[in-house]
């Protein structure tokens, strides 16, 4: 199950299923708020995690000041805490 969308502080973000890169399960556009999830993509929860943590930094403006290596880093290791300590699952 995939939502249609998700709010960050305020702001929808759509979200789709589609064919993008074979290197990416999932890609976060903010110019045009939308995730997209690889059509390959197995794991989902963490795809839509990890994506939607993206949107979180971008509108809190952190993306200006956390290089791009070290935002996959901080995202993907906060996505893989909160998948094995939390059921998360979108509303």
């Amino acid at each position: 199950f995939l939502p249609k969308s998700l709010n960050v502080f305020g702001k929808k973000i759509k979200i789709k299923v589609g064919d993008i890169s074979d290197r990416y399960d999932g890609l976060f556009y903010p110019k045009e708020n939308l995730i997209v999830i690889s059509s390959s993509a197995t794991d989902i929860d963490h795809v839509l995690i990890h994506e939607f943590l993206h949107a979180v930094l971008e509108r809190c403006s952190l993306t200006q000041v956390v290089s791009y290596p070290s935002e996959e880093v901080l995202i993907d290791m906060i996505t893989k805490c909160l998948l094995e300590n939390f059921d998360i699952k979108p509303k």
